[in-house]
C-alpha cells in the first residue's frame, strides 16, 4: 500500500505547476483572485463528497474492485487529457503572458530625442 500511495504521490505532483502557470497565464490580472477561489471552494466542497460515494461503492463492491475502478479513472484523466485540443494550445501563446499583455500598445514608439 504505501508503494501504491507513493507513486500516486509523484504521478500527479507534475501537474500542479503547469496548471498554475497556466492559470496565471490566461486569466486576466483582475479575475485572477475570482477564478482561483471559486476553484479551491469547489474543490474543497467536493472531499466529503468523493468520501460517501467511495464507502458507498467500496461497501456495495468491494473495496478491490473499486480501488482498481478509481486507479483506472484516474489514470486515464491524467493521461488523456493531453490529447484534448485544449492543452495543445497552451504552447500557441507562449511568449505572451500576463507581464506582456499588460504593456501598453504606445510604448513600441521610439521616445522623442532631447536634441
Amino acid at each position: 500500500m504505501r508503494i501504491i500511495s507513493n507513486t500516486e504521490r509523484r504521478s500527479r505532483g507534475f501537474l500542479n505547476p503547469i496548471i498554475g502557470a497556466v492559470t496565471y497565464e490566461r486569466i486576466p490580472p483582475d479575475l485572477v483572485g475570482r477564478v482561483r477561489g471559486i476553484g479551491e471552494a469547489l474543490t474543497w466542497a467536493g472531499i466529503p463528497l468523493g468520501g460517501l460515494l467511495g464507502g458507498a461503492a467500496a461497501a456495495g463492491a468491494g473495496l478491490a474492485p473499486v480501488l482498481v475502478s478509481a486507479g483506472v479513472v484516474y489514470f486515464l484523466t491524467t493521461n488523456l487529457t493531453g490529447l484534448r485540443p485544449e492543452w495543445r494550445e497552451m504552447d500557441r501563446h507562449r511568449g505572451k503572458g500576463r507581464g506582456e499583455r499588460s504593456l501598453p500598445a504606445a510604448s513600441a514608439k521610439p521616445a522623442p530625442s532631447a536634441s
